[in-house]
């Protein structure tokens, strides 16, 4: 997953930050579609029932960091 959402956020002008300690592997094809915030929605919510739920924490200087849903966006 982690390089998957890294090419599409380089596409959209964003960086990824990925702060999970391991690669969530990605076990189904999904097709996602919407503007830039629905589109990273939709991908965190088919996190739900991986090992490690995630969520973005959007940053003014077009970074998405990628977090435990768990983690708190301000550390």
């Amino acid at each position: 997953m982690r390089n998957a959402l890294d090419r599409w956020l380089q596409q959209q002008g964003w960086q990824l930050a990925w702060k999970i300690d391991d690669d969530l592997p990605l076990e189904f094809n999904a097709t996602f579609t919407g503007d830039f915030k629905s589109v990273l929605t939709q991908v965190m919510q088919a996190t739900n029932h991986m090992r490690t739920p995630t969520r973005v924490c959007k940053h003014t200087n077009n970074v998405i960091r990628v977090v435990a849903r768990a983690a708190n966006c301000q550390e």
